[in-house]
């Protein structure tokens, strides 16, 4: 049993390292399957932390932003309330609200 499966995965490992038959596959298809990224590759989650609301200014992350400014090269703040601001992320709404650390103080 353990010889037939080091076989199979010794079969396997070649033919994952074979890319003659994902040229195969794109010139089928007409994508280019070569530019796919992995599935299995977690990405980097991005922390947007929203820090202050402030004369229609939002600090996020340490940095003050207005609106229409872009945080990022695809999110973009799109409102600017008193106590959350709007977000456009690749063209998906996003809210941030401020978090309130005690119920007894408001500001108005």
């Amino acid at each position: 049993m353990r010889k037939a499966f080091l076989a199979l995965l010794f079969c396997a490992n070649l033919f994952a390292q074979d890319l003659s038959f994902l040229k195969s596959l794109q010139d089928k298809y007409e994508f280019d399957v070569l530019s796919l990224e992995n599935p299995f590759i977690l990405k980097q989650k991005e922390n947007l932390n929203l820090q202050a609301i402030a004369f229609n200014q939002a600090k996020i992350n340490n940095k003050w932003y207005k609106k229409d400014d872009f945080i990022n090269e695809n999110t973009k703040i799109s409102e600017i309330s008193k106590d959350f601001i709007m977000l456009e992320k690749d063209l998906t709404p996003l809210k941030l609200s401020l978090k309130r650390m005690n119920d007894k103080i408001i500001v108005r």
